[in-house]
């Protein structure tokens, strides 16, 4: 009589902690005896791995799974707390669909064509071989719980009618699931998977929840139809993925999910909403290049992006994107980083006053596009009734310090540019200085205005006019002397104004002439 004790962890299996091992009464009710090793553990429960193979561990596995499965005194094919080899050797052939050769002779634990009419338990199960289940059929769902797979595991071409449970494993040599269909709801939960990870061409009729599973490995690729709610929650992948050809029925959340590496989107269908939702703004979703290969008649629900490294999706999709983002199809939410560079400020005004703001903004990311090799873009992403988050952006694809040095560089450059006069050779139009000169007297009357909406603001007080200027100040050295600036330029303004000029005159006394 073996002389296990099961620990009965959990609740979600019928094993009750302290109960003894019934294999060998089992076998005793069939006329057999299971084998015992020198410790007085049963074939099922001793850890002595070459002993289990020498003693025909396959035979007395599958008249195991028989007997439960006509004994109507079994509710249920229990194998928890065991520790499963094989003894058969067979070739290597059942290879991940990355197309990898056979090489070599296996130990290998197989299920083929068979179906189980009653639940199956595997909760913290040891398997030490490569599993694998094919053409099965699991009429009342399964349960794998806290197991651990030491070699690979396959599941292919197999239905599961009743719920099915896989939490909380650690598959140490990747898993693939092909051609399967589960019919009710699927928990893959918290599980921890090295190496590989594949569902292809598989079925989720109801929904299915990945919560927190971790994979680390090479690759991974998924290619299913989610006809119910997807939860991908929390889920790290710290692998390249490719999510192919996948339909989403239902509503889908990517939220709090850490795509550690590149990530693929190609084909995908949304009928419903799909989120792609970072943690917080610090914590953004999207960690290295992403790719979204989506077509227009494909996506009838919503793709929706919050904290997310929007900056990371690669130019052409972005495109594809946007456009869809036209006709209603995605959303950029809160929270979204769009460009490759950023930088952000953040400005205490009231909501009034923004349209000035992101006004003032402009003009210099236009000046800015003129005198540097790439454009500068600039937006509010955010805004409540304290403040405003302006952001100048690029997509250009230089070093974030060149980045910040060049707007640094084109700030000062600005205030020199508004305070130096500009000499135009008005004998000669034909002289390339001449267009270059009207252009940069066009920009500078686009500035002088901005600046004298900007000094109005003065009127009211200092405090209120310095807050506007921090929209185009981006250090506080000479911040007095950039106010002054402005007050000389508004003050100058009323007084051409006031008298009903026809001529403006700048701060260097310099005189333009706008015609009568």
């Amino acid at each position: 009589m073996c002389n296990y004790i099961y620990h009965g962890r959990h609740s979600f299996y019928t094993t009750v902690a302290g109960s003894p091992c019934f294999y060998s009464s089992l076998f005793d009710s069939h006329q057999e005896q299971l084998p015992e090793d020198t410790q007085g553990l049963c074939l099922f429960h001793s850890r002595e791995l070459d002993w289990k193979r020498n003693n025909n561990f396959s035979y007395y596995f599958m008249l195991a799974l028989s007997y439960m499965e006509e004994d109507s005194n079994f509710s249920e094919i229990n194998f928890n707390e065991c520790i499963l080899v094989s003894d058969i050797v067979r070739k290597d052939q059942f290879v991940y669909s990355s197309g990898h050769e056979p090489k070599e002779l296996r130990y290998v634990l197989s299920f083929e064509q068979t179906t189980f009419t009653k639940e199956v338990l595997f909760s913290c199960t040891t398997f030490i071989d490569y599993l694998y289940f094919y053409d099965c059929i699991f009429s009342k769902g399964l349960s794998c719980n806290e197991a651990v797979f030491n070699d690979n595991v396959f599941i292919h071409f197999c239905h599961f009618s009743d719920c099915t449970y896989l939490q909380w494993n650690t598959f140490l040599n990747g898993i693939e699931l092909e051609d399967c269909v589960f019919e009710n709801h699927t928990i893959f939960v918290e599980n921890k998977i090295e190496n590989i990870l594949h569902i292809n061409d598989c079925t989720f009729e109801q929904s299915v929840n990945f919560y927190k599973t971790k994979f680390k490995g090479i690759n991974g690729k998924i290619k299913a139809f989610f006809k119910g709610y997807c939860d991908f929650k929390q889920t790290n992948f710290d692998a390249q993925m490719d999510f192919e050809d996948c339909v989403f029925d239902g509503t889908t959340d990517f939220v709090k999910t850490k795509f550690l590496k590149s990530v693929s989107f190609k084909h995908i269908k949304v009928s419903d909403i799909i989120l792609f939702k970072g943690d917080n703004k610090e914590k953004r979703i999207f960690s290295d290049i992403v790719d979204f290969e989506v077509r227009k008649k494909d996506i009838t629900g919503k793709i929706i992006f919050q904290n997310a490294n929007f900056n990371q999706i690669s130019k052409i999709s972005k495109q594809k994107l946007e456009i869809l983002e036209k006709k209603g199809f995605v959303e950029v939410g809160s929270g979204c980083l769009k460009y490759r560079n950023t930088f952000q400020k953040h400005i205490k005004v009231s909501p009034n006053q923004r349209g000035l703001i992101l006004d003032i903004a402009q003009t210099f990311a236009s000046y800015f596009s003129r005198n540097e090799s790439f454009s500068l873009g600039v937006e509010i992403i955010e805004k409540n009734n304290k403040e405003a988050i302006l952001v100048y952006f690029t997509d250009e694809n230089i070093d974030y310090q060149v980045f910040i040095q060049r707007i640094f560089k084109q700030e000062n450059n600005l205030w020199d540019f508004i305070k130096s006069p500009i000499d135009i050779d008005t004998n000669d139009q034909n002289n390339s200085s001449f267009v270059e000169g009207i252009d940069s007297l066009d920009s500078k009357i686009h500035l002088l205005f901005s600046m004298f909406r900007l000094g109005l603001q003065s009127l009211k007080g200092k405090q209120e006019a310095e807050k506007l200027l921090d929209s185009i100040c981006f250090s506080d050295e000479n911040k007095d002397i950039k106010y002054s600036t402005i007050q000389e330029i508004t003050q100058k303004f009323i007084i051409i104004f006031g008298n009903n000029n026809t001529v403006i005159e700048d701060v260097n006394h310099s005189k333009i002439s706008i015609g009568s």
